[in-house]
């Protein structure tokens, strides 16, 4: 049977919490929110095979490199409209277990990397288009990504850092200059290969200009 979340809103009374909507059969493993729209957008892995949720207009995923199921018509990521308690079905392609992301300056959330035939994409979600869906970018990385960070820098691009086996970082999106991965030796001195341990590095963005760095 699959699992169910609630999606719960903060109310203006303190300590309390109001349950909004119920979404049955359907995890989310991510949830990014659109800051500009009220849109939450949750998405989940999608190697665990059908949620209960369908997708719109006779649409059905077909992925030739899915592990569980090549062929079926649910959805593995919504948008959750708070103003409206609506939700609407969303297609998300390949996987995007461990992947990671963060919102442009405009608004797009820019998700990356992921499991199996998601590692190297990018995956874009651009709310100001109205009814717009997920856009899928095939080779939009250059180094498979699983278990990556992403941290938005002041000109508004990407870092993406690390991942599994991978002490190395890239910028997205990419220019003429940036389309390349850097090494990272922090990342491998701090590596213990038997627990794998600094997956998802801490990274911030001081007031400086330089980034920090922190792995467990």
């Amino acid at each position: 049977m699959n699992p169910k979340i609630q999606i719960i809103w903060f109310s203006d009374i303190p300590k309390f919490w109001i349950f909004r909507i119920r979404i049955f059969g359907y995890f989310g493993f991510g949830f990014k929110y659109g800051f500009f729209f009220n849109t939450p957008i949750i998405f989940d892995r999608t190697d665990f095979g059908i949620s209960n949720i369908s997708l719109p207009d006779g649409k059905c995923r077909e992925d030739p490199h899915e592990r569980v199921l090549k062929r079926h018509c649910t959805a593995h990521s919504v948008e959750y409209d708070v103003v409206l308690n609506t939700i609407r079905p969303l297609m998300v392609l390949t996987d995007v277990w461990c992947s990671s992301g963060a919102l442009t300056p405009d608004g797009r959330l820019v998700q990356t990397g992921g499991f199996n035939d998601g590692e190297r994409v990018v995956r874009v979600f651009d709310k100001s288009c109205g009814k717009c869906d997920w856009k899928e970018i095939p080779s939009g990385l250059v180094n498979r990504r699983w278990c990556v960070i992403n941290h938005v820098l002041p000109d508004g691009c990407q870092i993406v850092i690390g991942g599994r086996r991978q002490f190395n970082y890239e910028f997205y999106p990419k220019t003429m200059s940036s389309d390349k991965a850097y090494s990272l030796t922090f990342l491998a001195q701090t590596n213990d290969p038997v627990i794998e341990n600094n997956l998802y590095p801490f990274v911030f963005l001081n007031t400086d200009g330089n980034l920090f760095f922190f792995c467990e």
